[in-house]
């Protein structure tokens, strides 16, 4: 079944990407549900914040995290969230304003944080600053501040085990500023 939510994931890989993620990060051993009607559907997956080192660094409190997808019915995401197990807390990771809509029918919601993402075409021309400086392993000087993100040891370590690489700014031999960048899922980085 997993399987099925991934192929329908996977026809908008960027509006999914941390659902995929945790699909592959997770397997089979959390709660999900997949409704299809009429070539619509509709899921959703309850990972607990433990799996997942970002959220229990940012969401301690709370006991899952809940990735959510919906072609364009959202009545079957309405009969799907009902679904959802009362009497946790949760965190959802909501990729459309009509999703928040439809969470909001059913659980009070407040906004706790906002991720904005950016893409570029194969064509886009990169220039180089010689302020920058690139690195190709985990350094203890930037750690402390992808830590502040949330990232655990581990979890930047595996990332440059797959050929993650970061940019930094120093400024007198101290990092003000790092983009970490590896691969997320997929072909995608």
């Amino acid at each position: 079944m997993l399987d099925r939510i991934r192929s329908l994931l996977s026809q908008d890989v960027f509006a999914n990407i941390s659902f995929l993620k945790m699909i592959d990060t997770c397997g089979d051993d959390v709660p999900f549900k997949l409704v299809e009607r009429g070539g619509e559907w509709a899921a959703w997956l309850s990972v607990p914040t433990w799996r997942s080192p970002y959220d229990s660094a940012v969401d301690p409190e709370t006991e899952f995290v809940v990735y959510i997808g919906c072609s364009e019915d959202l009545r079957l995401l309405q009969e799907v969230v009902s679904e959802i197990p009362r009497g946790k807390s949760f965190v959802f990771k909501v990729q459309r304003p009509d999703f928040r809509r439809v969470l909001e029918k059913t659980f009070q919601l407040r906004k706790v944080r906002e991720f904005i993402s950016y893409t570029s075409g194969l064509d886009s021309v990169l220039s180089y600053s010689p302020n920058v400086v690139e690195g190709a392993c985990l350094e203890e000087l930037l750690f402390s501040l992808w830590s502040k993100n949330g990232y655990s040891r581990h979890e930047i370590q595996g990332y440059f085990e797959q050929g993650a690489r970061a940019y930094s700014i120093l400024e007198s031999g101290v990092p003000v500023s790092t983009c970490l960048v590896f691969p997320n899922y997929g072909r995608i980085w």
